[in-house]
């Protein structure tokens, strides 16, 4: 028969587990959705910037009222790892992620990011996608 001391070790040595475990679980949680969050930041900035360059005529390097040439404007990529985007060219990569322009037209733009980490689910990774008009982005994830 075990001694109380015994059993009082594995009751102690079973509790801490499952807290580690809980512990680990709200830090992966928190993790997620801190990426999502800095994700729908940088699409933002991005929105911002298809939206001025929209705007710009084209003699001074805008789009002038159009979309369409809008990925083939520089910008600096922070961070790169050389990561492929799921589909389409790259348009921006950082830290959290790699941002593609899906689909442009002359009123429209549909920008992409997939990010490094998984999701809730932990099998796909953190996706988000915005729908950009002249005038409102709209967010989906």
């Amino acid at each position: 028969m075990p001694s109380q001391s015994t059993i009082l070790l594995v009751l102690v040595a079973i509790l801490v587990l499952g807290m580690a475990y809980v512990a680990f679980e709200n830090f992966s949680k928190s993790n997620v959705e801190s990426t999502r969050d800095a994700m729908k930041d940088e699409i933002a900035s991005l929105t911002r910037e298809a939206l001025n360059y929209y705007n710009r005529p084209s003699h001074l390097g805008g789009g002038g009222f159009s979309f369409y040439k809008f990925n083939d404007v520089r910008r600096k990529k922070v961070n790169p790892r050389g990561r492929k985007p799921a589909k389409g060219e790259t348009l921006w990569e950082s830290e959290n992620g790699v941002y593609t322009v899906v689909a442009t037209a002359k009123d429209s733009l549909v920008v992409d990011g997939v990010g490094d980490c998984l999701g809730n689910d932990g099998k796909n990774p953190i996706w988000v996608r915005v729908s950009s008009k002249p005038t409102t982005p709209i967010f989906s994830s």
